[in-house]
């Protein structure tokens, strides 16, 4: 096989496996996705429509933390991509809440650790009835 010919074939290779995560995406098949949008990735790390499909599949899982880097590496392959913008915006509004909502979980779950514990001999807490 010439160098030509493997660099066709692996190009074939990198279209068949979007349009199989396409496909996948289309049946929920999320696991899958993840796989055929890595073996793009493998081959062609600035493929945007990989990566693209790669950060749906993580914003539908909550891996919010995760999709960020991703996105943002696709923002910078393609920085005129409007759908890439509102996605980001979008995906940094749910990171915000989703860290917010666990920020309160566990205030709730291990108290409020702001308030300063009274020094000296313990407190006696006394109720005011009215």
């Amino acid at each position: 096989m010439t160098f030509e010919e493997e660099e066709q074939l692996l190009q074939l290779k990198t279209k068949c496996l979007n349009n199989l995560a396409a496909s996948q995406l289309k049946l929920d098949h999320y696991r899958s996705i993840l796989r055929s949008c890595s073996l793009v990735l493998e081959h062609q790390t600035d493929n945007i429509k990989a990566l693209f499909r790669k950060v749906s599949v993580l914003v539908h899982q909550g891996e919010y933390s995760e999709a960020m880097p991703i996105l943002r590496a696709a923002l910078k392959l393609e920085p005129s991509n409007k759908m890439i913008h509102v996605q980001l915006s979008k995906l940094v509004k749910k990171h915000m809440a989703q860290r917010s909502t666990e920020k309160a979980l566990y205030k709730k779950m291990l108290g409020n650790p702001s308030r300063s514990q009274p020094s000296g001999p313990a407190r006696a807490w006394s109720i005011a009835w009215k």
